[in-house]
């Protein structure tokens, strides 16, 4: 998506994003549940992957795709808004017994995680969080350095912390809740599924 530089553009282009995802997995998850054409095709299983994963996927990498400026924000306003349109929905026509409040932080959790995982190439945040350990190691002086005169009267090295290492944990966290929420999913699909 292309925007300026200015605050505006870039929270008009987080709207959009978050318009985009609400719509892809409420529309996708509303035509899952009311049709069950993957639970007719295949079984419960599928359905539930169809829901919980495929469609967050999708829309992740559509996100990508639009370069949304912050996916964070997008997919969890996104996540959001489809999970309270949706709630009403399951509670009077899906299923017979209404989900729990429970069931609805599920959802967000599991939906929010893979989308926004699958909204950032997987190759850098891979590749970011394993450097943490290795940009986290004391390393040694590099020997072309020259010394800095603090004071006039004595020489000192400064070293400064590698600005890689805010980066490398971010991505560690973003990884950390991407394989915490596809776990979650996979629980949830053999849960919902066996049910």
């Amino acid at each position: 998506m292309i925007y300026k530089n200015t605050r505006f553009s870039k929270t008009l282009n987080v709207l959009v994003g978050a318009l985009v995802f609400a719509l892809g997995t409420g529309v996708g998850t509303f035509y899952l549940q009311d049709t069950l054409i993957l639970k007719i095709l295949f079984n419960y299983y599928a359905h539930w992957a169809g829901v919980l994963i495929a469609l967050p996927v999708i829309m992740g990498v559509i996100q990508r795709l639009m370069r949304i400026v912050y996916p964070l924000f997008s997919t969890l306003i996104g996540t959001l808004i489809s999970a309270f349109v949706l709630y009403p929905l399951y509670g009077s026509r899906f299923w017979a017994e209404p989900p729990e409040l429970v069931n609805l932080l599920i959802y967000i959790v599991i939906v929010f995680g893979i989308g926004f995982l699958s909204s950032q190439p997987l190759k850098a945040t891979f590749l970011s969080a394993f450097r943490l350990k290795r940009s986290s190691a004391p390393s040694k002086p590099n020997a072309k350095a020259a010394p800095k005169k603090i004071d006039g009267s004595r020489t000192q090295r400064v070293y400064s912390r590698p600005a890689s290492t805010d980066r490398s944990a971010i991505a560690l966290i973003e990884l950390s809740v991407g394989l915490i929420s596809l776990a979650l999913s996979i629980f949830s699909i053999f849960f919902l599924g066996a049910g």
